[in-house]
């Protein structure tokens, strides 16, 4: 089993165990009972994180790790990067995404924790 199908596997895996967590459909919306072990996150990068390959290092560390999401330029320099999986696995890209890319210069890290309200199933580089 290649790498990809290895992380398209976690990441469905994960999904479906979300899907058993969910409890109650509202007017469109859901709860959602969080699950323990799995996070959701959404950071933005600030800096020099554009044009240095930022988002290919991310998937990429993303893959390895067995996190599902993904990573998008915005239209003010920044880069938003959503991921979720494993507390551990989310927490070690967060301190990657800290440094980023060999030619990148993170200057700022904003943190937000979001539900599992979006399911993913792999990590993408959107566009």
């Amino acid at each position: 089993m290649s790498n990809w199908q290895a992380t398209k596997a976690k990441c469905i895996l994960a999904s479906l165990l979300r899907i058993r967590w969910k409890i109650k459909r509202q007017k469109g919306s859901h709860k959602v009972l969080e699950r323990p072990g799995m996070k959701q996150v959404k950071l933005t990068v600030s800096g020099k994180v554009q044009g240095v390959f930022f988002r290919h290092y991310t998937r990429q560390q993303a893959l390895k790790l067995g996190v599902c999401g993904y990573v998008k330029n915005l239209v003010n320099g920044d880069v938003e990067i959503v991921a979720q999986g494993d507390d551990l696995q989310v927490d070690r890209l967060i301190e990657w995404s800290k440094s980023g890319s060999p030619a990148a210069e993170v200057n700022n890290l904003q943190l937000e924790t979001m539900s599992h309200e979006d399911e993913f199933p792999d990590f993408a580089i959107r566009y």
